[in-house]
C-alpha cells in the first residue's frame, strides 16, 4: 500500500486500539488518525461515532479533541447540511473559555462560518425564503467583517472573506434592482 493510504490507516489505527489500554497515551491520537482516515474515505457516520467517542473519552486533550471539531463541521458541509455545520462552528466558538480566541481553531470557525452562512442564504434564497435568505446574508456579512478586523493579520483567510463579502453585495444588489 501506498503512503497516505487511508484503508491500510484504518486497519493499523483499528488494530492498534482493539489493542492498547485505555491509559494508552497514544490513544487519543490514534482515535484522531483514525476518525479522520474514515472521514477521507467518506464513511462520515462512522467518523462522526469516533470524534464523539474522542470528545467523550478524552475531553481534556484539546490537541485533538478542539481540532476533530472542525473536522465534523466539514463533514457535516459534505453531506450538505449546513444548519448542523453552523451548529458546530458556533459551539466552537462560543467555548472561547476552553479553547483560545488566538488559536488557529478558532481563527478557521471565525472565517469558517461566515463562509457557510453565504451559502445558506444562496440556498435559502433559490429556495425563496426571502426574508430567511437576507437575515443569512447579513449574518454571513457580520461574521466575516468581525473575523477580519479581529484577523487583520490573516492574509490566506482574510482574502477568502473579501471575495466572500463581494459576493454577498453582489447577491443584495440584485434584490435591490
Amino acid at each position: 500500500a501506498r503512503a497516505g493510504d487511508p484503508f491500510r490507516a484504518i486497519a493499523h489505527l483499528t488494530a492498534y486500539l482493539d489493542v492498547c489500554p485505555r491509559d494508552d497515551t497514544g490513544q487519543p491520537q490514534a482515535m484522531y488518525e483514525l476518525a479522520r482516515a474514515t472521514q477521507a474515505i467518506g464513511d462520515y457516520e462512522r467518523a462522526l461515532l469516533l470524534f464523539d467517542r474522542l470528545e467523550v473519552e478524552f475531553p481534556d486533550n484539546p490537541i485533538y479533541t478542539y481540532p476533530s471539531r472542525l473536522d465534523v463541521a466539514r463533514i457535516f458541509e459534505a453531506r450538505g447540511d449546513l444548519d448542523g455545520e453552523i451548529r458546530v462552528l458556533n459551539r466552537v466558538l462560543t467555548e472561547s473559555d476552553r479553547i483560545d480566541p488566538t488559536s488557529e481553531i478558532w481563527k478557521r470557525a471565525k472565517f469558517e462560518i461566515g463562509r457557510v452562512r453565504y451559502d445558506q442564504a444562496r440556498q435559502r434564497k433559490a429556495d425563496g425564503q426571502v426574508d430567511p435568505a437576507r437575515d443569512a446574508f447579513r449574518a454571513a456579512r457580520r461574521d466575516l467583517e468581525e473575523a477580519l478586523t479581529y484577523y487583520p493579520e490573516e492574509a490566506r483567510l482574510g482574502i477568502l472573506a473579501l471575495d466572500t463579502l463581494a459576493r454577498i453585495a453582489v447577491e443584495e444588489e440584485d434584490w435591490e434592482q
